[in-house]
């Protein structure tokens, strides 16, 4: 009896209707139809898999480690310093192409600002849409930023978690100190980004239920 509920399983699937989902019997997430694994845990999506399997995938979903309140700021103290050399390293650039051939600084300091607005935005845009998916500081703290399903974020995602930070500011940082209160501690700049910040090797284990 249960080879024929398998064989009709694959018979339906097989039609490729486009509008029929594969619901994964793990995390319960539906895939694309014609999926043979699950885009949020990986598991198969056919029964005919060995059921021992199942109560360890399960587990390893709920085994997600968010990134909490310490090891973010610890990470953001290493970014500043690494940013701080660069103000530095552009500072000293326009001192011999603008301040020492023109004896002035009218202009300079407008031109530093915005050469390190750009760099720190480059910088974490860049280094969180990489494979690597972290800063220099989050790699020093074995820390990463994914999408809501564990996915290594886009450049543009990335930016738009930068400039969200911005929001973040305004409110004086509060959704930012209260990281450790919300389950998947998220700042705001995450929330509206969609993004998350876990332990790296967790990505993989996310539960979106």
């Amino acid at each position: 009896m249960t080879d024929k509920i398998i064989l009709l399983l694959k018979f339906f699937r097989d039609l490729n209707w486009g509008v029929m989902k594969m619901l994964c019997p793990y995390c319960k997430i539906e895939n694309d139809d014609g999926a043979n694994i699950c885009r949020a845990c990986g598991g198969h999506l056919l029964p005919d898999i060995d059921k021992s399997d199942f109560p360890k995938r399960l587990d390893t979903l709920n085994n997600v480690e968010y990134a909490g309140l310490q090891k973010r700021f610890e990470a953001a103290i290493i970014d500043g310093l690494i940013l701080y050399i660069g103000r530095f390293v552009i500072t000293i650039i326009l001192e011999l192409i603008v301040v020492l051939p023109y004896g002035t600084t009218v202009g300079a300091g407008v031109i530093g600002t915005v050469l390190y607005f750009i760099l720190v935005w480059l910088y974490y845009a860049l280094f969180e849409s990489s494979s690597r998916q972290a800063t220099p500081g989050k790699m020093v703290r074995g820390i990463i930023v994914t999408d809501l399903e564990g996915n290594r974020i886009s450049f543009r995602k990335a930016t738009v978690r930068h400039f969200s930070k911005i929001l973040t500011a305004l409110t004086l940082f509060i959704t930012y100190w209260l990281l450790d209160f919300n389950e998947r501690k998220q700042a705001l700049h995450d929330r509206i980004a969609g993004c998350l910040v876990v332990k790296k090797g967790s990505d993989q284990k996310i539960n979106l239920d």
